[in-house]
C-alpha cells in the first residue's frame, strides 16, 4: 500500500529569511526570536514535517540545550543555511 500524505518542509525564522524560501514553495514558520521556537517544538511539530530549513545566524541565537536537541534530530532533520548579509561594492 503507498502512502498517500505528503511530507512537509517548513523554513524557520525571521520574516524576511521565511518569506524568501516560501519563494520556492517551502512553508513559512514565522519565530522572530530563536527562543520563540522553543513553545512550537514544545506543541510539536507534526509527523508529516520531514525538513526544517533555519538561518545561521538565527540558530546561533537558540539556547544551547534547544541546539542539542536540533543537531542529534532525526525526524524532522534541520538543515542550517548561512545568514543573508547585504551586498556592498
Amino acid at each position: 500500500m503507498k502512502n498517500t500524505e505528503q511530507e512537509r518542509v517548513l523554513v524557520a525564522g525571521r520574516e524576511y529569511f521565511i518569506d524568501l524560501w516560501a519563494l520556492c514553495g517551502f512553508e513559512p514558520f514565522l519565530c522572530e526570536k530563536p527562543e520563540d521556537l522553543y513553545e512550537a517544538m514544545r506543541a510539536g511539530f507534526d509527523e508529516d514535517v520531514a525538513l526544517v530549513l533555519i538561518e545561521e545566524q538565527w540558530y546561533e541565537g537558540l539556547p544551547e540545550l534547544l541546539k542539542r536537541r536540533i543537531d542529534v534530530s532525526a525526524k524532522p532533520s534541520w538543515i542550517v543555511f548561512p545568514s543573508l548579509k547585504p551586498f556592498r561594492e
